[in-house]
């Protein structure tokens, strides 16, 4: 059903295309390719298979499909395609920090230069298509894209989000305008608490009317992240416990904004190397480790809600892209796309070269561990 939604799509782009055709050829080419894809589905496929690529092209998970229409079925993660990431900053040495996606699969990703001091830090907010390109005009992602080429920020961004780390999505019931949340992370001073989450319209500058959540106490945290489950019933925020230097771990539920805690108090987790990302389902906390060089271990520990370990991933996702032309090999944010668990890597030279810094987006694709400790690529 979803595909044939798509397919009818077609005549409607076709037609916008060739207005646009001239001013811009590259979104011409990808719908073109897009298009050909389709046809070639149509063509190739019996409707089994027709399902599975579709999921490929449209960021289609979660019911399975039968005669007579969709039928919920236990789900397994399904093979997707990596996703390269546009540049969306303020500096050619920006990287990626976070990233989260919308129930549409759009993409707004975190950009902040991976140096400097704090008081240089103005991370940017960028709105991205499916396919990880900057919006190109309005109905492809969201309103007020196209003349802000995607950029939800200034174009030199806002230092009140700090290191930019911490981003998450959450879609609002009806008409009214879809939210993001952010953390203070490692604000500079004059722009914040470090313990405080915000949450704001996706709009334009939209941060400028956002409403504050002090999480932890800023005088003995700092390094604040959240983020949201794929059902929004959940949020998790996790900050660095500055006297004993190692991370604590809060859970709420989560209703329209609404926070109410679970636990008595935060659980602790040790980190054993830098920490780049959390994520959460329904029962589960995914927590990403991991430093830029090539040649150190890239951590995912996985946590039940009352702080016991149910994993410990040692995992190389993206290595080969990222070593075979680069020496620089770094995780960089968690998100889930529906059931699908996403992570980012970012490759580029170091010292940054002329091209500045590569990301792109993973899926995680979890295999049986029988020790609690596994390989994972």
């Amino acid at each position: 059903n979803q595909l044939i939604k798509e397919i009818n799509r077609i005549p409607a782009l076709e037609r916008r295309l060739d207005a646009h055709e001239k001013a811009n050829r590259k979104h011409f080419n990808l719908m073109t390719k897009y298009i050909s894809k389709v046809e070639a589905l149509s063509k190739t496929t019996d409707a089994a298979l027709l399902i599975t690529k579709a999921e490929r092209i449209h960021g289609i998970h979660g019911p399975g499909f039968e005669e007579g229409g969709p039928v919920q079925k236990k789900q397994t993660p399904s093979i997707v395609d990596w996703i390269d990431i546009e540049f969306g900053g303020n500096r050619p040495d920006n990287v990626l920090q976070d990233f989260t996606f919308d129930q549409d699969g759009r993409i707004y990703t975190t950009h902040d230069p991976s140096s400097g001091s704090p008081n240089d830090d103005a991370a940017v907010i960028s709105k991205l298509t499916p396919y990880g390109e900057l919006c190109p005009h309005d109905d492809w992602c969201l309103e007020g894209a196209g003349s802000h080429d995607g950029i939800v920020t200034p174009p030199n961004g806002w230092k009140g989000f700090g290191h930019g780390q911490g981003l998450s999505y959450e879609e609002i019931p009806g008409s009214a305008v879809d939210k993001l949340w952010a953390t203070c992370y490692n604000c500079p001073e004059g722009y914040g608490d470090r313990g405080t989450a915000y949450r704001f319209s996706r709009e334009w500058m939209g941060y400028e009317d956002r409403q504050e959540y002090q999480l932890f106490d800023s005088n003995d945290y700092e390094k604040l992240m959240v983020s949201l489950s794929p059902s929004q019933n959940y949020l998790v925020a996790s900050a660095k416990h500055i006297p004993h230097n190692h991370y604590h771990i809060k859970i709420f539920e989560h209703q329209a904004g609404n926070l109410t805690e679970i636990l008595d108090e935060p659980f602790a987790i040790e980190a054993p190397t830098s920490f780049q990302g959390i994520a959460i389902d329904d029962n589960k906390i995914y927590c990403s480790f991991g430093n830029n060089n090539p040649n150190d271990d890239k951590h995912l520990y996985i946590y039940d809600f009352n702080g016991n370990q149910l994993d410990h991933i040692i995992h190389t996702i993206g290595k080969d892209w990222a070593i075979g032309i680069h020496n620089f090999y770094e995780p960089e944010g968690l998100a889930f796309k529906g059931n699908q668990l996403y992570i980012g890597i970012v490759a580029g030279d170091n010292p940054t070269g002329p091209e500045g810094r590569l990301k792109r987006l993973y899926p995680v694709m979890f295999e049986s561990s029988t020790n609690g400790t596994q390989k994972n690529n």
